[in-house]
C-alpha cells in the first residue's frame, strides 16, 4: 500500500530533541503512561471511544493482548504499565498560548516556540496535545502518548496537473470548515482552501512539490506523524507550564498493537534494531519489535497465517464487526501483534537474569551443549536454571553503521554474538517456525544507553545459512574467523527449549552402532547408528551417514533423535566382517566413525516339491521343486536339488533363475506308497533344506499276447505253445522273467518270459480235433498288472492211423485263394484228373493214398514231411477211416515206376473231411482246406 505521511514519519530516523538530557531506560517495576486522545478545534469528531483505547493501553485490556499484556509478557513480568490513564478526547492547545485551541492545520504546522528538532516538530505536537488534557499529573507517569485522528482518503475521480478541485471518497476526520490546511496527494503537497462535503478546493504544488496528474484511488492524506521522541525518558519536556522528565510518542488513531508497542519501545529506551546485511539502515530485523514497520519480513508472507492477526476486543481481523487496531505500514487490512524483543534488547533493560546467560569461551578448543529457553515464553524467567535465555560468544566483527545523518558512514566493532531461541508462540506466533537465531552486539558510539543489535541474516562472509537466517533443528551457523560454530540439535516444544551446541572449532561428534550385529546371507538387514555430540550426547539430526558391512553399504540420514537407519542386502559369503558407520562431517561438525564386528550367517533355504505325486512302475515322470529364500520368497538360482523316491530311484538338477529344478525319474520299485524327497544339501551360503511328500507307485499295465502255432498236431510228441508279455502295448518294452500260462483247449502249461518277453511250454494235447481255444495269460505281480489274450484259436488235427492222403500242389494253391474255399478231393478213382500238380500229370493209377511216408510227430514240426511211396489203386490199402480234421500231404509230382508210385511233400495242409469216405476208390474222400500245418 502507499505509505501515509504519518507512516512515513516513523520510518525516518528516531527523533532526539536537541536540548534533552541523557535518556533514561525504563528498567523494571510499574511505569504507567498517560494516553491523551487529541483532537482539534476544527475537527471535533471522535474516531474511537475512550474505552477503546483503555482496552488497547491500560488495565481494562488485561488478557486481551493489548499493550499491558505485551510489556508484561515481553519483560517476563518485570515491567508493568498498569495504571495507564486514557483521557477523554481533548483539543490541542497552542504551546505559545494554552488558552487557545489549535486547528488541525495549526497543529501540523507547529514551528514555534518549542520546535526543538526541526522538520515536523513531533515533540511540539505531543506537547500541544498534552497541554489540552486537564486534571493530569504528568509527573506520575513514565511517558505520554498523543493519539490524533488520522485522515486518510483516496481520489474518487482522476485529476489533471492543472485542476484546482478534487473529489475524495471520504472526508471523515478531515477539518470541517477551517482552511487552509495541507494535504498530500501521493507525493504532491497541496493546500486545501475550501471544503464542501467530499469536494475540496486546492492550491497545487505546495511545499516544494510539483503539480501532477493523479488517477482514481490515489492516496489523499492530511500529513500527520507517529513515532517516539528520543530513546527512553527525556528531561526538560515543557507540559502544562512545567518541565517534565517523561517519555514522549505520538500515534495515529488507527494504530495497532505492533505499532504502539514499537513506539512505546522507543519511550522505554530502545532505538531501532538492524540486520547485518543492511547495517547502515534502521529496521531490517523482522524478529525484533524494534524493527517493526519493516515490510519485507516473514510476518507479511503467505506463511504468516491469519492466526497472528486478531482483535483483542473480539472483532474480525479482516474488516468485520468490532474495532480494529489495524494501522500497519504495509498491510492496513489486518491487525498485527508482535513480535517480542531479541536477547540484546532484553539485556538492555536487564530483563535476563545473569544466571540465565551462558558465556561461551572460544579462546581455547572448546565445545558446549546447552538448552536455550524460548524468549517468547512469558514464564521463561521462572523456568529452571538448567537452561539459558541467551548464549554469548565473543566475536570482533567490523560493522559499517550510520546514525543521525544517513550520508555519514562509520564503523563499529562487535564484541559478541548472542544465540537465542524463539518459539512460534505468544507474541512470536507470526514466525515461520520455532527458530534459533544469531544476533551481533556492537557498541553504539552515539547513545550511552543503547547498543546496536544486528540480526545475522547472513554470515559475516555473506553466506546464507539455515532457513533464511533462522536455524531450525539440524541447521548450523559457522563463522570460522571468529571461532563460532553453532548447531541446533533438538527442540522440546512443551518445555519451550531448544538444544544447541557451540564450538570454538568444528564440533566433535560420536557415531555409535546400534543395529543388529548378525544377519543371514542374502537377507535384507537394517543397519543402524546414532550420531551424537561428543560428551553431551545431544542428537545431531539431518546429517548423512554411510553404513556398511564389508562391501555392502547404504546411505542414511540421522533423524531428530540422531538415529540413522538404512537397509542392505548381505551379498557376501558367511563369515565375520567389519561393520562401519561413518559421518563425513561438514562446516560445523568434525567427521566421526564407529565400527564393530558383524557376522553373516548362512541363509535358510526352503525346498517346495511341486512335481508329480504318482506314476506307474517303469514309466518316467517329471520331478520338480522350487528353492527359495524363506525370508521374502526370493528364488535361489544355480543350486542342485536332488529328488529321490523310495530307496533307489533319483535324479538331480540345478535351479534356474526362478529357483525351479526339474528332472525325470523312472520308478524301478514295487508298487506302493513311498516318500518323495526333494533336498538341497546346502553350500557355503545356504543351509540345507528338504521337502518330503508321499508318492504312489502304481503297477504298470501289461499286454499279454499268444504268439505260438495255431495249427496243432494232436498227440504224438506234443505241441509247443508261446506267448509274449509287454509293458502297456504291443510295441512297448518286453517284460522278462515273468510266468505266462499258455492253454490249448482245457489243457495248459507255463513258461517264463525271456529278454524278448516271450515264454513257451509244451504239452501233448489229447483233446478233440477241430477248433480249440488258445489262451496266454499273466497273473500280475508286485510291479505289473495282470493281462491275458484269449482272442485266438487253434486247429487241432491228426494224421490217418497209417500213411497219409495227398493233394496236388496246384489244386491246393487254387483252393487257398478262392473264397469260399472249394471242396478238394484227396481220395478218388480219378484223383489224377481232380488234382493238378506243378510237376506234371499224375499217374492215373494213383488214387490219393501214400502208404509209406515219414510224418511229423510234434508241433511245430521238425521237418515238413518227406518223399513217399505207395502202390496203385486201393492196394496200399488205405485206412478204413479218417480224422475229422486230417493232415494231408501236398505234392508237386507223382511218378510211377513199375508198380511203385512215388511223390514228394511240399506242404502239409489240414482238411476238414466230408462224410462218405470209404477205402475203395469209388467212395471218394473230399473236404475243405482249413489250415496249413507246414511249412
Amino acid at each position: 500500500m502507499a505509505l501515509s505521511v504519518a507512516a512515513a514519519a516513523c520510518v525516518s530516523a528516531l527523533y532526539v530533541p536537541a536540548s534533552a538530557g541523557a535518556a533514561k531506560l525504563v528498567g523494571t517495576g510499574t511505569h504507567p503512561w498517560v494516553v491523551v486522545l487529541c483532537n482539534f478545534s476544527d475537527q471535533p469528531a471522535q474516531p474511537n471511544s475512550q474505552a477503546y483505547y483503555q482496552d488497547l493501553f491500560s488495565d481494562p485490556g488485561a488478557g486481551k493482548l493489548g499493550l499491558l499484556d505485551y510489556w508484561r509478557d515481553t519483560s517476563f513480568g518485570q515491567l508493568s504499565i498498569a495504571g495507564t490513564t486514557v483521557t477523554p478526547w481533548v483539543v490541542a492547545k497552542d504551546p505559545a498560548d494554552t488558552s487557545k485551541s489549535l486547528t488541525r492545520g495549526q497543529w501540523i504546522n507547529l514551528t514555534a516556540p518549542f520546535n526543538r528538532g526541526g522538520g515536523d516538530a513531533r515533540l511540539d505536537k505531543i506537547i500541544a496535545c498534552a497541554d489540552g488534557a486537564d486534571g493530569i499529573d504528568f509527573n506520575k507517569y513514565w511517558g505520554v502518548t498523543a493519539i490524533f485522528p488520522e485522515t486518510r482518503s483516496t481520489l474518487a475521480a482522476p485529476i489533471g496537473a492543472g485542476d484546482t478541485t478534487v473529489t475524495l471518497t471520504t472526508t471523515q476526520y478531515f477539518p470541517n470548515g477551517s482552511s487552509p490546511f495541507s494535504m498530500a496527494i501521493d507525493s504532491e503537497t497541496v493546500n486545501v482552501t475550501g471544503i464542501n462535503g467530499n469536494t475540496l478546493t486546492i492550491a497545487r504544488g505546495q511545499g516544494g512539490s510539483t503539480a501532477a496528474a493523479h488517477g482514481t484511488g490515489a492516496a489523499a492524506n492530511i500529513p500527520g506523524d507517529l513515532g517516539g521522541v528520543g530513546a527512553g525518558q527525556l528531561t526538560g519536556i515543557p507540559i502544562k507550564g512545567a518541565d517534565r522528565t517523561i517519555a514522549t510518542i505520538v500515534l495515529p488513531h488507527q494504530v495497532d498493537v505492533t505499532g504502539a508497542s514499537h513506539e512505546m519501545g522507543h519511550g522505554h529506551g530502545y532505538s531501532h534494531s538492524r540486520s547485518f546485511s543492511d547495517s547502515t539502515n534502521d529496521y531490517g530485523d523482522p524478529y525484533d519489535e524494534m524493527s517493526q514497520y519493516w515490510c519485507p519480513g516473514p510476518h507479511f508472507s503467505a506463511n504468516s497465517g491469519a492466526g497472528l492477526f486478531y482483535d483483542p476486543l473480539g472483532g474480525s481481523d479482516f474488516g468485520g464487526p468490532g474495532p480494529l487496531y489495524n494501522y500497519v505500514l504495509c498491510r492496513s487490512d489486518i491487525n498485527f501483534k508482535g513480535p517480542g524483543l531479541d536477547a540484546i534488547n532484553l539485556d538492555t533493560q536487564g530483563w535476563i537474569p545473569t544466571p540465565r546467560h551462558f558465556a561461551f569461551d572460544n579462546s581455547t578448543s572448546n565445545q558446549a551443549t546447552i538448552a536455550l529457553h524460548s524468549l517468547g515464553d512469558p514464564n521463561a524467567r521462572n523456568a529452571p536454571g538448567s537452561d539459558y535465555l541467551e548464549a554469548r560468544v565473543p566475536a570482533a566483527i567490523t560493522v559499517p553503521v550510520t546514525h543521525g545523518n544517513p550520508a555519514t558512514v562509520g564503523n563499529t566493532t562487535s564484541d559478541y554474538y548472542t544465540v537465542e531461541y524463539r518459539q512460534k508462540e505468544g507474541w512470536d506466533r507470526g514466525f515461520p517456525d520455532d527458530s534459533v537465531m544469531m544476533h551481533l552486539h556492537a557498541p553504539n558510539q552515539y547513545e550511552d544507553n543503547y547498543n546496536y543489535s544486528y540480526w545475522m541474516d547472513k554470515t559475516p562472509g555473506g553466506a546464507a545459512y539455515g532457513h533464511g537466517g533462522l536455524m531450525y533443528v539440524g541447521d548450523e551457523y559457522v563463522d570460522a574467523a571468529n571461532k563460532t560454530y553453532a548447531a541446533v540439535n533438538a527442540k522440546n516444544t512443551g518445555a519451550h527449549t531448544a538444544t544447541v551446541t557451540l564450538g570454538s572449532r568444528k564440533i566433535n561428534a560420536t557415531v555409535t552402532r546400534t543395529g543388529a550385529d548378525t544377519g543371514d546371507f542374502n537377507d535384507a538387514v537394517t543397519l543402524a547408528a546414532t550420531l551424537k555430540v561428543a560428551g553431551s550426547g545431544a542428537p545431531v539430526p539431518g546429517q548423512p551417514l554411510a553404513l556398511s558391512v564389508g562391501t555392502d553399504s547404504c546411505a542414511a540420514v540421522s533423524d531428530p533423535s540422531g538415529a540413522a537407519t538404512c537397509e542392505v542386502t548381505l551379498s557376501q559369503h558367511p563369515g565375520s566382517y567389519t561393520e562401519t558407520a561413518s559421518f563425513p562431517g561438514d562446516d560445523a561438525y568434525a567427521s566421526a566413525s564407529g565400527s564393530g564386528t558383524f557376522t553373516i550367517t548362512k541363509e535358510e533355504s526352503q525346498v517346495s516339491y511341486d512335481g508329480a505325486l504318482t506314476e506307474d512302475y517303469h514309466d518316467a515322470f517329471t520331478a520338480s521343486a522350487t528353492l527359495t529364500d524363506p525370508n521374502g520368497g526370493a528364488p535361489i538360482a544355480g543350486k542342485t536339488v536332488t529328488f529321490s523316491i523310495g530307496s533307489s530311484d533319483s535324479c538331480s538338477s540345478a535351479t534356474d533363475a526362478s529357483g525351479v529344478a526339474s528332472c525325470s525319474i523312472t520308478p524301478t520299485q514295487a508298487a506302493g506308497t513311498v516318500n518323495m524327497v526333494a533336498s538341497f544339501a546346502g553350500d557355503t551360503d545356504y543351509v540345507s533344506s528338504g521337502d518330503t511328500q508321499s508318492f504312489v507307485i502304481k503297477k504298470e499295465e501289461t499286454t499279454t499276447a499268444y504268439t505260438g502255432v495255431t495249427v496243432i498236431l494232436q498227440g504224438a510228441s506234443g505241441v509247443t505253445l508261446k506267448g509274449q508279455l509287454l509293458e502297456d502295448g504291443s510295441t512297448a518294452t518286453p517284460i522278462a522273467g515273468r510266468t505266462l500260462t499258455l492253454g490249448l483247449g482245457g489243457q495248459s502249461c507255463t513258461g517264463t518270459t525271456g529278454a524278448n518277453g516271450v515264454a513257451s511250454c509244451s504239452l501233448i494235447f489229447t483233446g478233440a480235433l477241430g477248433s480249440q481255444p488258445l489262451v496266454a495269460s499273466f497273473a500280475g505281480d508286485a510291479y505289473y498288472l495282470s493281462s491275458s489274450d484269449a482272442s485266438k484259436s487253434a486247429i487241432v488235427f491228426a494224421f490217418p492211423t497209417r500213411g497219409a492222403f495227398v493233394l496236388g500242389d496246384n489244386t491246393v494253391a487254387t483252393a487257398s485263394t478262392t473264397s469260399p474255399p472249394p471242396t478238394v478231393t484227396w481220395w478218388s478213382d480219378n484223383w489224377s484228373t481232380l488234382n493238378s500238380l506243378s510237376g506234371g500229370p499224375a499217374s492215373d493209377s494213383f488214387k490219393g493214398f501214400a502208404r509209406t511216408v515219414s510224418l511229423p510227430t510234434s508241433t511245430p514240426p521238425s521237418a515238413c514231411g518227406s518223399a513217399w511211396k505207395t502202390k496203385g489203386g486201393d492196394s496200399p490199402p488205405p485206412t478204413s477211416g479218417v480224422p475229422s480234421y486230417m493232415g494231408t500231404l501236398v505234392t508237386s509230382r507223382v511218378t510211377k515206376s513199375g508198380s511203385t508210385i512215388a511223390g514228394d511233400t511240399v506242404k502239409i495242409v489240414v482238411v476238414r473231411t466230408d462224410p462218405g469216405y470209404a477205402p475203395n476208390p469209388f467212395s471218394a474222400g473230399t473236404g475243405t482246406i482249413v489250415a496249413t500245418y507246414c511249412p
